[in-house]
């Protein structure tokens, strides 16, 4: 008998209904997207174009199309779906999608490729179907990168479009991580996999060759500077994780339901053995869901068909993708879909006090990232509950879920256990138990928040988590006095309805911030509105001897005691034209009736009884807070004007103020008519924000905030490397919303960097190292350039639908302080951006501790050395700063101690500096940095080269040491003492090395080569 072998037939289905069409016949174009490389597939038949149904329209098809219009690799496949284009799935190859045929008799083994280049080579059912254009095909391409011959589209030989051609990329020392990573991000691949082998993926012969060199902002892998390769090329190959995508299917709303993974082209489940709360919250995240609430077993949401993709899924719930996790492989389990993401059949059972010990109490806390479990005589009294089914729990302490416990039920009624655990965020230094500077747990120690974005949807969060009912005010610049240790969040973007600051997308840490930043709360403490519209609405809740209770409508019930929550909650009177909604119910809280006597100062004092009956839930609305307060007066209806903006209270710039606008204030206040306008700090300085400017009032308004005004801090930049770049969000309609890039563009980006007090743009263009927003309505503006704020562009309401590709405006800006005049960004004269123009320091007290805020605020390093007097030139700008006192501590020139002006400075004598990296030379030592003493090397050009060691003298290593801060050279060697370097070989010629100014020139214009090895690369000891 023939011994059987499975092989392959690789053959070509072309052709209509299987005939065969002419090698012309199909041309192909998209049309109608955002770029060449994205929209609707249209095919060229008999002179006419036309669509193609999506009808088994899949990424396979994709990949087809974006190779034959030359786009790189496809992105995504689109369909319509109930008249909406979604994305359909990402490429998966397999060999089982071709032709597989048993054979009786022996052969060879056949090594072919099969990759249609066009959509004519591809098997369809031709020109007479059943469809309509609801159902026209699509395709998004990566349009300027592409991997060629890898195993999956996610892995191959990098190839990138410079000038409508494309081109190979040569490895050499730019190329590293950053660059694969940015690769990976733009193909939508997930990251690097750092177990993967870059294999030979072939050579190109007929493409150019270039370098690339990337600074870590852009957002494709062809934004990079490329420069042709005359030499050897290695080309790179590159290999990422290619992140799994997730579904949530069968749910009443689009963040809940059965879990699906797509893997192999085909949508599949996961099974529920071991499912918990960190498995969970893996999906949450990258459907883009928030936090886990809960999670569902045994096919809560109907079982799934066909695949059982995973199983014994374990996720410490920081991964990116359930494919990162702990598992299976995919399609091993021993499940059915009655398992669909067990025990319980889907119902919730009470775990039994009896079993329950401190290990079970440690697990659940562990599970549920909620710190260590309490024990005492204090703890919360959650009442007595029985089960007639419970759980008995039995773990060992060391589990991450009680799922991976001994679970048992019992047959008796049982007593319910409860659990309260140790807070993972605290509020110190205040006057109450419900205010003071915020801080975090962090593994295991206390830190605080930086104020850089932080506003009432932030403090609504932390009074929320606190128990203690609304936010009063968001306080900054470390209003409760500064903290100590980590700086655990920054940039802390909350929307207000999260359970825990730890939800709100935030910056981290490593950060920009100093403890002069941190953030600060004044919460109610003891009366909160819950399912409100806003804060000033909603059902009342009051705090009674420890508990929140609700409050039951009677006849004591009336405008005096809501008067009094309005007052107590900072949100102004009674709404009389509002109607009071059924903002739900509670069934958990106890119930009151109030009656109040009119002279306390929360609901919370008034006379509360139990409520035995039925319970009419109390609704409150209120105007809103106010926004105007007079401070310093004689009376309440003199003083220093404030306004409150975002939670914060702030200042009004005397520029432009007159009578009219007093008038205006005056009938805000309900104070009759002004006798004077003020100006100057007539009754003494405000603290804070200013946050009103060239305010002009025709006197008939009834609010200042309806007047023609400049209103400062309404813009801010997320998820940058510092407050000068992000993703642009503005303050409207009282909250912070996106805007989008839909006709962004220099002007908008000049507005936004002046008004940030940061100088110039540099980059705007959308990138995705800002993040996302979280909302898809926003804004877009049309600026002039002109403009000193955002919000006197025009600005549109803007809602983003699945069928556009706008994405969030993002900026970065040049920063407010900047080096001029030196041979890179990171050695020059210091200049500083203050009120819309720039200007220089005055020397006179300019020392190393100001020089090295400066260099670490241009993330340069530490600063080296302060040059002699006129170094750089004295610019053709005017001295602003005429002196300077700063600790080092410092992470801009605007916290230290400065003198505005220049009355004495001779403007001659303006300060600069040479940063670390912007030296043109460096001492290199195999096992240590930062030393002096060690191999020379030179930069020109970006690269960094060793000198010849024939051409080295003492006099030359002389002015290295020196410029290094390392005193006088103490030897010199010229055989490479501390090892060979790579890279160019230049002559250590006197030309270059006479003194400093000489060398810094010689690394801008170049250095001469010479004949020398590396094993004569010239070395030096500083003394």
């Amino acid at each position: 008998m023939q011994t059987k072998r499975l092989h392959v037939l690789l053959s070509i289905a072309i052709g209509l209904l299987n005939s065969p069409l002419p090698a012309d016949a199909v041309k192909t174009q998209l049309v109608g997207g955002p770029t060449a490389c994205s929209g609707r597939v249209e095919v060229f038949h008999e002179e006419v174009w036309g669509t193609v149904c999506d009808d088994g329209w899949n990424m396979l098809n994709a990949e087809v199309v974006c190779n034959s219009v030359q786009c790189g690799t496809a992105m995504q496949h689109l369909k319509l779906v109930n008249g909406t284009q979604r994305c359909a799935g990402r490429v998966q190859t397999s060999i089982m999608q071709c032709g597989v045929k048993e054979t009786e008799e022996t052969c060879d083994t056949a090594s072919l490729q099969c990759h249609e280049m066009s959509l004519k080579e591809c098997p369809h059912a031709g020109f007479t179907n059943d469809c309509s254009h609801l159902e026209d095909a699509g395709v998004i391409c990566s349009e300027n990168v592409n991997l060629v011959n890898g195993s999956q589209r996610c892995s191959g030989r990098l190839e990138v479009r410079h000038k409508g051609q494309w081109g190979k990329i040569c490895r050499n020392s730019n190329w590293g991580s950053r660059e694969e990573s940015l690769v990976c991000r733009e193909l939508d691949c997930g990251k690097p996999d750092p177990n993967a082998v870059r294999s030979n993926y072939g050579v190109s012969t007929d493409q150019k060759a270039y370098t690339t060199s990337c600074v870590g902002s852009e957002s494709s892998i062809a934004a990079c500077q490329l420069q042709l390769n005359s030499g050897t090329c290695e080309e790179v190959a590159v290999s990422c994780t290619d992140a799994v995508k997730t579904q949530l299917v069968g749910g009443p709303t689009a963040c809940s339901g059965r879990v699906e993974v797509f893997h192999e082209e085909v949508w599949g489940t996961v099974c529920n053995d071991g499912w918990n709360m960190l498995n969970a919250e893996v999906v949450c995240n990258s459907v883009q869901c928030g936090t886990a609430m809960q999670v569902k077993q045994r096919a809560f949401y109907g079982e799934g068909k066909g695949r059982i993709w995973m199983d014994d899924v374990r996720c410490t719930g920081k991964e990116a993708s359930l494919a990162d996790c702990e598992r299976r492989d995919f399609g091993s389990h021993n499940c059915g879909h009655g398992e669909d993401v067990r025990r319980g059949g889907g119902q919730w059972r009470n775990v039994c006090k009896s079993h329950m010990s401190v290990k079970e109490q440690e697990v659940i806390c562990r599970e549920l990232n909620c710190g260590v479990p309490l024990v005492g005589p204090d703890l919360i009294d959650f009442g007595d509950q029985s089960a007639p089914i419970g759980i008995n729990l039995n773990c060992l302490g060391n589990e991450t879920s009680i799922m991976q416990c001994g679970v048992k039920e019992t047959e008796e009624t049982c007593d319910t256990a409860s659990l309260q655990y140790s807070k993972q965020i605290q509020l110190m230094n205040g006057t109450t138990p419900c205010s003071g500077r915020v801080e975090v747990l962090h593994e295991g120690e206390w830190g605080t928040a930086c104020d850089d974005s932080w506003g009432l949807q932030e403090a609504q969060v932390v009074c929320r988590e606190m128990k203690c009912g609304s936010a009063l005010a968001a306080k900054n610049h470390a209003y409760f006095g500064q903290g100590s240790g980590l700086i655990v969040l920054d940039d802390v973007g909350c929307k207000g309805h999260e359970m825990s600051l730890k939800e709100c997308p935030h910056a981290g840490f490593p950060n920009d911030c100093s403890h002069l930043e941190d953030a600060g709360v004044i919460c109610s403490e003891n009366v909160n509105l819950v399912n409100g519209s806003q804060r000033c609405s909603g059902r009342l809740e009051v705090r009674h001897k420890g508990q929140w209770g609700k409050i039951c409508r009677n006849s004591n019930w009336g405008s005096r005691e809501e008067s009094l929550v309005c007052r107590e909650l900072d949100c102004g009177k009674p709404d009389p034209n509002a109607v009071r909604s059924n903002y739900g119910v509670s069934t958990a809280q106890k119930a009151y009736t109030t009656s109040c006597v009119g002279s306390e100062s929360s609901i919370a004092a008034c006379q509360l009884q139990l409520n035995s009956g039925t319970c009419e839930e109390v609704a409150v609305s209120c105007t809103g807070q106010p926004q105007l307060k007079l401070i310093n007066g004689t009376d309440r209806c003199s003083g220093r004007v404030e306004v409150q903006h975002d939670g914060q209270w702030g200042t009004v710039c005397d520029d432009l103020w007159d009578i009219l606008d007093a008038n205006v204030v005056c009938r805000e206040m309900d104070c009759g008519t002004p006798l004077y306008a003020k100006t100057g700090a007539f009754y003494g300085q405000g603290t804070g924000t200013v946050w009103l400017d060239d305010l002009e009032c025709l006197g008939n308004e009834t609010s200042v905030m309806q007047c023609k005004q400049t209103l400062f801090a309404t813009i801010r930049l997320l998820n940058g490397s510092n407050h000068c770049s992000g993703r642009l969000e503005i303050f409207q309609g009282g909250h912070w919303a996106p805007v989008f890039n839909r006709n962004w563009g220099l002007n908008e980006a000049l507005v936004v960097c002046k008004e940030m007090q940061c100088g110039e743009p540099m980059v705007t263009s959308t990138s995705p190292d800002f993040g996302q927003a979280s909302q898809v309505t926003g804004y877009t503006a049309k600026c002039n350039g002109g403009e000193s704020s955002i919000s006197q562009c025009s600005l549109s309401g803007y809602a983003m639908t699945s069928r556009d590709h706008a994405a969030e405006a993002t900026v970065v800006c040049s920063g407010n302080m900047r080096l001029a005049n030196g041979s890179n960004r990171c050695t020059g004269r210091v200049e500083v951006y203050r009120n819309g123009q720039w200007g220089t320091v005055c020397d006179d007290s300019w020392d190393m501790l100001s020089a090295n805020v400066v260099c670490k605020n241009l993330q340069c390093g530490k600063a080296q050395k302060i040059p002699e007097t006129g170094f750089f030139g004295r610019g053709n700008v005017k001295v602003l700063i005429e002196e300077v006192s700063c600790s080092g501590r410092e992470h801009s020139l605007d916290q230290c101690q400065l003198t505005v002006g220049s009355s004495t400075c001779n403007s001659t004598t303006v300060a600069g500096v040479h940063c670390a990296d912007g030296l043109p030379a460096r001492l290199v030592h195999p096992t240590s940095t930062g030393q002096c003493y060690g191999r020379v090397e030179v930069q020109h050009a970006g690269q960094w080269g060793t000198l010849c060691g024939k051409d080295w003298s003492m006099s030359d290593a002389e002015v290295v040491c020196t410029l290094l801060g390392c005193g006088k050279a103490a030897s010199i060697s010229g055989i490479a003492q501390f090892g060979q370097g790579t890279g160019p070989i230049w002559e250590a010629s006197d030309l270059c090395f006479d003194n400093e100014a000489s060398l810094f020139k010689c690394s801008v214009r170049g250095l001469n080569s010479t004949s020398c090895s590396h094993t004569q690369d010239a070395a030096v000891i500083c003394a």
